[in-house]
């Protein structure tokens, strides 16, 4: 007897009296040969897609970081930082007419 107070817990299922050596390691082992295989490492990322400007060169030949009129290197800056009378767009950097 327990004393007052006391609840004695019963199991059902796999975790009672009699299906403790029984159905209790059949199930064990299935859960062990369940176990999924480790995962394969991961595959890397896909190199990045190339800039707008490198597609365009590819297909057409124009080269947008090079002067059509001189063959030199484009200059790109921001037109806020230009005075408002220098924000027309030259073909380079050095043309000033």
């Amino acid at each position: 007897m327990l004393p007052r107070r006391f609840v004695k817990i019963r199991h059902y299922g796999l975790l009672a009296g009699r299906n403790v050596t029984t159905r209790l390691e059949l199930a064990r082992a299935q859960l062990l040969a369940a176990t999924p295989a480790p995962a394969a490492p991961a595959a890397p990322p896909p190199p990045a897609a190339p800039d707008w400007r490198t597609v365009l060169a590819q297909l057409t030949g124009l080269d947008l970081s090079v002067c059509p009129r001189c063959g030199g290197p484009r200059v790109r800056r921001p037109l806020a930082t230009l005075p408002q009378e220098a924000r027309t767009i030259t073909p380079c950097a050095h043309d000033t007419s």
